[in-house]
């Protein structure tokens, strides 16, 4: 999907032209339902015209941004799920290695 000039993609996520906000961060709170005026008070830094392209970019691209949006945040809580819980015995022995090891940092 070709991308509108208010929009880029940028590490594997597209973002408002010239903002580091992310489409997708956008539309969290729109589908929690955010009107385009509450955006504007949550994004301050977003002009209100823009927040209006990309409401429109997602109505005509809904499924698409839909499926995309479910397939990130099933690959965060994989993620999230994998971490496990801290191994603090190996953060310690880590940290005592860099400790006697200061040039290798």
């Amino acid at each position: 999907m070709q991308l509108p000039e208010f929009l880029h993609e940028q590490d594997g996520e597209v973002r408002l032209a010239g903002h580091r906000i992310s489409l997708s961060h956008l539309l969290v709170f729109y589908r929690e339902g955010y009107s385009a005026e509450m955006l504007r008070e949550q994004f301050p830094t977003l002009p209100m015209a823009l927040i209006h392209k990309a409401l429109g970019y997602y109505w005509e691209h809904q499924g698409v941004l839909d499926d995309e949006s479910a397939r990130v945040q099933d690959r965060l809580e994989a993620a999230r799920a994998s971490r496990g819980r801290l191994d603090l015995a190996a953060l310690r022995a880590r940290l005592v290695e860099r400790s006697a090891n200061p040039a290798s940092d």
